[in-house]
């Protein structure tokens, strides 16, 4: 062009913001200038971001350029439009377009691709244990059921996931109680029980783990009875033997075909028949035996008791004290009453009756004495006379 002014359009394909150099060459006398122009047409566009990719939850910042334009962005996550600088969060790749307009009209649409990169997800075989048999479950030792994950890392630099079902079967226990009563024995399983106690063994249960069963043994204690004094009766007196209340069975020996489970047992006193014996029962199912010893003993009689005519208080431990012989019978001994043979009272003791061959609490003379038992028959009173001679 050979004007001092020129329009200059750049060429098809011109980037925006390219630098285009243009020269104008003048002519003057004997001399020529060269002028240099420089210019720029539109501006540089770009989306400033990382396109090596993010993993799914990260984040993602895209800014447009040029500064100082407007912006109309669009895309998954937008939530300001119009900002020059995005935050997004794709759960998966992504395309956002923007739209810049400078303040001279100029406008540009660019286009940038997130590329989110997936997690991956692997669902290991369910590993079964039994209870109380702690297995590794992605490192960990444990017999807690549920879901196990572990986080790895995989070629794109994210997260993996390895999932693992932990499932445990229940190893049942169960328990029984068994009983029996002091001073009997029980075996249970291989031990022998004297006392109470537990003993647990170990089964195959379906499931291929092991159960429990525990036998809980209880040693209850046996009834507390004991024999009663023995009782004096005359010949065809009718007695009644009274049982123990509190107990879930009674049997006597010999029994009343009448009633052979009553508590008491009504009875003729005969002295063929000593003893009855009543076996009890309690509510363990323990038994308790009670004798019942019955003397059968003459009408009171003070003249069968046997006096002895002599004693010896010296202190051997033999014949030291005058009382009457140890009997069986009805007869209750009152009194006793010591005369010297002058007829002085020298002595005189009841309730516990016997002599010790003391006088005013001296040891008495060697001498015979008389005595006078006072006798008790129902209730008749008769004294019974005599003479002792006491030796030292």
């Amino acid at each position: 062009d050979t004007c001092a002014t020129t329009t200059y359009t750049p060429p098809p394909g011109t980037p925006a913001g390219a630098l285009v150099t243009l020269t104008l060459e003048a002519f003057g006398a004997g001399c020529n200038v060269d002028h240099t122009f420089s210019l720029r047409f539109g501006a540089h566009y770009m989306i400033s971001y990382d396109s090596s990719g993010l993993c799914k939850g990260d984040t993602a910042t895209l800014i447009a350029f040029p500064s100082g334009a407007s912006y109309e962005w669009s895309g998954a996550g937008i939530s300001t439009p119009n900002s020059q600088q995005q935050t997004v969060m794709p759960a998966q790749t992504a395309s956002y377009l923007v739209t810049i307009t400078l303040s001279n009209g100029c406008t540009e649409i660019l286009n940038a691709t997130i590329n989110v990169n997936q997690p991956d997800t692997l669902k290991l075989p369910d590993i079964i244990t039994c209870q109380g048999e702690p297995v590794d479950i992605l490192g960990n030792l444990t017999d807690v059921p549920g879901d196990y994950v572990r986080a790895l890392q995989n070629q794109a630099g994210c997260d993996s996931l390895l999932i693992q079902r932990l499932e445990v079967l229940p190893s049942p226990m169960t328990e029984e109680t068994l009983a029996f009563c002091a001073g009997d024995t029980l075996f249970v399983y291989d031990t022998l029980f004297t006392q109470s106690g537990t003993v647990c063994r170990n089964f195959a249960a379906s499931n291929g783990c092991d159960s429990t069963h525990c036998v809980l043994v209880s040693a209850f204690p046996l009834p507390a009875v004991s024999d009663p004094d023995s009782i004096l009766a005359l010949p065809g007196e009718i007695l009644v033997l009274n049982g123990p209340p509190g107990f879930t069975q009674y049997m006597w020996s010999p029994s009343d075909p009448l009633c052979p489970g009553c508590q008491n047992l009504t009875i003729e006193a005969d002295s063929t028949q000593p003893e009855y014996f009543l076996l009890v029962t309690d509510e363990h199912g323990c038994e308790g035996l009670i004798t019942y010893r019955i003397v059968v003993v003459p009408p009171c009689d003070p003249k069968r008791l046997l006096i002895p005519n002599a004693f010896t208080p010296n202190g051997d431990g033999v014949n030291d004290v005058f009382r009457i012989v140890p009997y069986e019978g009805i007869e209750v001994i009152g009194s006793l009453r010591i005369y010297d043979r002058w007829g002085e009272k020298v002595y005189e003791n009841s309730g516990n009756v016997f002599w010790d061959g003391t006088i005013d609490g001296k040891p008495g003379p060697s001498d015979v004495y008389v005595y006078r038992f006072e006798i008790l028959c129902d209730e008749r009173r008769e004294s019974v006379w005599g003479d002792v001679t006491l030796l030292r």
